[in-house]
């Protein structure tokens, strides 16, 4: 039930964030996401379990606010039918690789483990989103679409 209301919450005011530019959204909820996991892990290890569940509701809000909303935007603007299809289909496979693998990961890393290297590839994700992502506000469909043709 919170994970819901967490999500929709966080979609409901999501609309208030396309002023911003898509490149900040997508690389700040990296990096909120990254920080949110490293404090989930702490309190794992604190047993400090009711900041822990505040802060996973946090952490899901800005994950519905910043990459599970915008990730589908930039992926429509950017990608032709053809790129747009291939962006999907990678999506969902790795969605279907966490969903199999998560459950091995906690029993193997713990939960606070697990949390950091879900940090860890999150800080991962900022600095190459930080380098390699074009903004694409301003931008006709045809311009966003050039943007990464060779």
């Amino acid at each position: 039930m919170l994970n819901g209301a967490a999500q929709v919450f966080a979609a409901s005011i999501s609309t208030f964030l396309s002023g911003l530019k898509l490149r900040t959204i997508i690389n700040g909820g990296f990096l909120l996401m990254c920080i949110f996991m490293i404090v989930i892990a702490v309190f794992a290890i604190e047993k400090m379990n009711t900041a822990l569940v505040v802060f996973m509701m946090v952490f899901l809000a800005t994950y519905q606010l910043t990459l599970g909303t915008f990730t589908w935007v930039y992926l429509g603007q950017v990608a032709s039918d053809e790129g747009m299809s291939i962006g999907v289909g990678s999506l969902w496979f790795f969605v279907l690789i966490l969903a199999i693998t998560t459950n091995s990961l906690f029993n193997g890393l713990g939960n606070a483990g697990t949390f950091f290297l879900f940090a860890s590839f999150c800080l991962a994700s900022t600095v190459f989103f930080f380098f390699f992502l074009r903004e694409t506000k301003g931008l006709t469909r045809d311009e966003c679409q050039k943007l990464y043709s060779s």
